[in-house]
């Protein structure tokens, strides 16, 4: 797991190195491959479903997140995002994903984040619920449909996690400003 997550963080760098190195090469030659989306800022809402593959069944997920555009028309963006995952307790996860525009509309996306659960421990007769957090990396895909300020974007997501791996997937509502 520990080599795993060395080369997720080894692929991420190099992401944002290509990505950067891309979008000011295309800043100086005057071009962008998306000329139709000048927003810096854009902020969504998701909804969705979160299924996870060690666990049977699949859980109700929203979130919000957050992106800043590295330069406004260029094609790489860092995020922040806040979900929360309705299972027996819900599932807080954070992150900080680098995203990558492949086209006008497609994106991939890769980063770090933590995931914030209860787990309940039974100790003889009596039950405590602890909080734990835990690492994770997500990677994933969307693909934009743009209507002025405002875009839908179904994607997918694989976080790859300690205990678990799980598919997060919906549709994210947003507003490039």
């Amino acid at each position: 797991m520990k080599y795993l997550v060395l080369y997720l963080v080894i692929a991420h760098l190099i992401l944002i190195t290509v990505a950067y190195s891309q979008s000011n090469e295309a800043e100086m030659a005057g071009t962008h491959k998306n000329e139709h989306s000048i927003h810096w800022n854009h902020i969504a809402v998701f909804g969705g479903a979160t299924s996870k593959f060690e666990k049977e069944g699949t859980h109700f997920s929203i979130g919000m997140d957050y992106l800043r555009k590295f330069p406004a028309k260029g094609n790489l963006a860092i995020s922040l995002f806040a979900e929360a995952i309705f299972e027996e307790h819900i599932e807080w996860l954070f992150g900080i994903p680098v995203i990558y525009w492949v086209s006008d509309n497609l994106w991939i996306r890769t980063g770090p984040g933590i995931e914030i659960l209860q787990e309940e421990k039974h100790d003889h007769a009596e039950t405590k619920t602890e909080t734990k957090t835990e690492f994770l990396w997500r990677a994933g895909v969307g693909y934009d449909i743009e209507f002025g300020k405002y875009n839908l974007a179904p994607s997918i997501d694989i976080d790859f996690e300690r205990s678990t791996t799980a598919l997060v997937w919906g549709l994210n509502f947003g507003y490039g400003f």
